[in-house]
């Protein structure tokens, strides 16, 4: 969901169509790198396959935008 609204809300010059559009970016985004900083810091999963561990599902995205767009 990201992903479309970047695309989405953007101009062709990158810039967003409003303030609202850039604030939920923002707000995603910021959320979305407070959750791989957390799993970072972890360290390697239990079972070493540490290239997966920190990874977040399209899924994982999809809920925090949907928790950031609800009212």
């Amino acid at each position: 969901m990201l992903r479309i609204l970047r695309e989405t809300h953007r101009k062709a010059d990158g810039t967003y169509v409003d303030e609202k559009a850039k604030a939920f970016d923002e707000e995603i985004q910021r959320q979305l790198d407070e959750i791989e900083l957390s799993r970072n810091s972890l360290g390697p999963s239990a079972t070493d396959d540490s290239t997966n561990s920190t990874c977040l599902t399209r899924l994982d995205e999809d809920e925090i935008y949907y928790k950031v767009t609800s009212f």
